[in-house]
Formats: structure tokens, sequence, C-alpha cells
């Protein structure tokens, strides 16, 4: 995806986990939090990241789900 979006990062993260370890999407985005873009001095590897509020399995399946998407798209737009 060319200028992939911060709210296209939470969309695929959230339908990622839905698919993978059910629940609804609108459950995921909610524990995924916002997704930041950061200034490319940050990490020269991805330039977003996320702020869960999760816990337990699910942080640990957010986490996952974040490592893998990361290495698809790891540079976003605001």
């Amino acid at each position: 995806m060319i200028d992939t979006k911060t709210t296209d990062i939470a969309n695929l993260l959230a339908e990622m986990l839905a698919s993978a370890v059910g629940g609804n999407h609108a459950h995921w985005l909610e524990l995924i939090g916002p997704v930041d873009c950061l200034p490319p001095p940050t990490n020269v590897k991805s330039n977003w990241r996320i702020s869960p509020i999760a816990t337990g399995e699910e942080l640990r399946a957010i986490n996952a789900a974040t490592e893998v998407l990361r290495a698809e798209y790891p540079y976003v737009v605001q």
C-alpha cells in the first residue's frame, strides 16, 4: 500500500486479530489504541507505534500481529 496511513494500520491490525483470535473489529480497535506516526529519526526500521490497552493473551496477540504488520508496512503517513 502506497501512503499507508495510521488508520490503515489500525484497521489491518484489527482485521488480523479478529480473524486469527476471534472477536470483532471494534473490540480490537479499542484494545490496539491509537497508532502514532513518529518522526523518522526516532526509529530507522519503522515510523509508527501503538499504545495498546490490552493485557495478557490479548496483548501478546497484538504484539505478534504488530511485528508481522510492521514487516510489511514499516512506514506510514498521518
